[in-house]
């Protein structure tokens, strides 16, 4: 998908919001949600939690516990703050291979940036 695109139709909740239309925001918070994938999971996260997307922050927040691994090796794991690097970490459901050499290995990555 043109990544152009994308960026318009993460737009559309937003004036949704500003222009009370549900309807058409819910169908362009369920079309992100079928595009979660590694790379764009925590920016989409981030946009959901802006423009109180709660579905939305939800399906993103919970990809990105599942596939923690390979969110970690992304450019927008190292473009987060501290406190969502925590609070991504401490999470019950994160899904790592071994649970503290994983989890603990990426703290570095993040610090080292």
């Amino acid at each position: 998908m043109h990544f152009t695109f994308l960026l318009m139709v993460a737009k559309i909740p937003y004036l949704c919001v500003t222009f009370h239309s549900s309807g058409v925001e819910q169908a362009c918070c369920e079309f992100l949600t079928r595009q979660l994938d590694s790379t764009n999971c925590l920016g989409i996260r981030k946009f959901a939690e802006t423009h109180a997307c709660t579905g939305l922050l939800t399906a993103a927040t919970d990809f990105c516990s599942r596939h923690f691994k390979e969110v970690v090796h992304q450019e927008e794991y190292v473009t987060l703050s501290e406190d969502e690097v925590l609070d991504l970490m401490r999470r019950d459901d994160l899904e790592v291979s071994v649970y503290c050499n994983e989890r603990y290995r990426c703290t570095p990555k993040f610090l080292d940036f």
